[in-house]
């Protein structure tokens, strides 16, 4: 079977490489050329491995140098395809979920590693006392399920009690948010209501037993 480099043409240095090495180059040569079959003496026969293996290490390079086109433009395909998938998560010029691409693309890394000046929140209650959470249609060519009903905020407002959590998408230049900086407040509030409930149940303890 002829050896052909990775994206290039079949070669007769090809077809030596496909033989296993510098002895099969050799033999390869030597049935292909009758004057390589005359040559007489250890010394020609030398010269003509030599040869032969100054020829296989060409075409190896040869082929190395097709691997690395070949694989250069697999990536290139990959990276289009990806920012075809980017492309198509838009309806209308927005992004799907609410996301912008680029944030979308970042990992949510929770390690402590990662992160600095953690400090323990406080008044979650209060927090989410001031949103206004809303059903809503999206308009045509918005967001994504334009035909169902929506439960969440208004950006604009959401932005007056959680601004951190709250961003301008850059392609659009529309308000965007993130919900998922919503889990660790709405965590902070479950405890905070738990430990109402239990002080509560315990004054009416302690006032059931006078």
């Amino acid at each position: 079977m002829a050896f052909q480099l990775t994206g290039g043409p079949t070669s007769q240095a090809g077809m030596m490489a496909d033989a296993g090495g510098v002895n099969e180059a050799f033999n390869t040569f030597r049935k292909k050329s009758s004057g390589i079959n005359k040559l007489p003496g250890l010394g020609l026969e030398l010269g003509a491995k030599k040869f032969a293996a100054d020829q296989y290490a060409e075409t190896m390079d040869t082929k190395a140098y097709w691997d690395a086109k070949t694989i250069g433009a697999q990536a290139d395909a990959k990276a289009d395809a990806l920012d075809e998938q980017g492309n198509n998560a838009r309806t209308g010029g927005f992004i799907k979920g609410g996301l912008s691409l680029a944030m979308a693309a970042l990992p949510l890394l929770s390690d402590r590693r990662v992160k600095h000046t953690v400090e323990e929140l406080d008044n979650a209650l209060s927090l989410l006392r001031g949103l206004r959470p809303v059903t809503f249609y999206y308009n045509e060519g918005y967001g994504s399920e334009s035909n169902r009903m929506h439960y969440g905020f208004i950006a604009q407002e959401f932005c007056e009690h959680f601004p951190d959590a709250t961003y301008l998408d850059e392609d659009t230049k529309m308000m965007a948010i993130s919900p998922t900086e919503l889990i660790g407040v709405l965590v902070k509030a479950n405890q905070e209501l738990e430990q109402r409930i239990v002080r509560l149940e315990a004054k009416a303890a302690l006032a059931g037993a006078v």
